[in-house]
């Protein structure tokens, strides 16, 4: 869970570790935020991000507590999906070059099996 601090009642820090979370699960994870609050981001350190949440005009105090917990939530979720498309970013190659081949029919096995 990212370590947080609370400021305000209209502001609070998270950090986060940078060597858990890629930038792009981060920036991810801070989109569905950004509805509800101002975001600012600072690198502390090659490890370690500062984020700021400061509530948006007009905006009544949150509960810093679930804020933290749909952060963490999201963190985990994108990371998630990172680590799969990783996982797989081989097959689903082979999947587009086999299936937008020009040279490929769909039924090219089964025709083969046809003409012989």
């Amino acid at each position: 869970m990212p370590a947080f601090q609370r400021i305000s009642d209209t502001e609070a820090v998270f950090r986060i570790d940078r060597m858990i979370y890629s930038d792009a699960v981060i920036s991810k994870a801070l989109y569905w935020l950004t509805r509800e609050f101002t975001i600012d981001r600072r690198m502390e350190s090659e490890a370690c991000e500062e984020v700021s949440f400061r509530i948006s005009d007009g905006g009544t105090p949150p509960d810093w507590d679930a804020v933290q917990q749909r952060l963490s939530q999201s963190l985990a979720d994108f990371k998630l999906r990172e680590i799969i498309i990783t996982e797989t970013d081989a097959i689903r190659n082979i999947l587009y070059i086999k299936a937008f081949s020009p040279n490929l029919s769909p039924n090219a096995d089964q025709e083969k099996m046809d003409e012989a």
